[in-house]
């Protein structure tokens, strides 16, 4: 290869790459105004809007690990990842909420996870920018908190 087929190739390879992540976050931006107006439509009001986080947990046998936006309404936690479904918790089946650096043996730069432990056994862990924020919201909605 001559040196002005490689910087085609180059140039190639980044408008490739900035295609797919404008779509990306095009989907992804459509994908969050669609929940915002389905919440909206349904009654809820939204205590917290979404915004940018990442999320850990499980769904059925398999874990799952992926940034997404999150979001609170005044019954539920919902979760939205880049594709696939929402993730839904009902702020009812909370139990526990508690907060790590490390969750499930995973450690993200120091930050901390907001780990919620659900009715049913289960933990799922959220990073967030204002985590206490979220922790006193979640926890003043809590069963136990009533």
């Amino acid at each position: 290869m001559n040196t002005s087929q490689i910087v085609l190739l180059v140039a190639a390879i980044g408008f490739i790459n900035g295609l797919v992540w404008t779509l990306f976050f095009w989907y992804r931006g459509r994908r969050m105004a669609n929940t915002r107006a389905a919440v909206e439509r349904s009654g809820q009001t939204w205590v917290m809007p979404p915004e940018n986080s990442y999320y850990q947990g499980s769904r059925g046998r398999a874990s799952v690990s992926t940034m997404g936006a999150m979001g609170m309404t005044d019954t539920d936690l919902i979760f939205i990842p880049p594709l696939g479904r929402n993730a839904v918790y009902p702020l009812k089946d909370v139990v526990d909420i508690s907060s790590n650096t490390w969750f499930h043996g995973n450690y993200r730069n120091g930050r901390e996870f907001m780990i919620l432990k659900l009715a049913d056994g289960r933990e799922v862990g959220f990073q967030v920018r204002g985590i206490q924020r979220w922790t006193e919201e979640i926890r003043s909605r809590m069963p136990s908190s009533s």
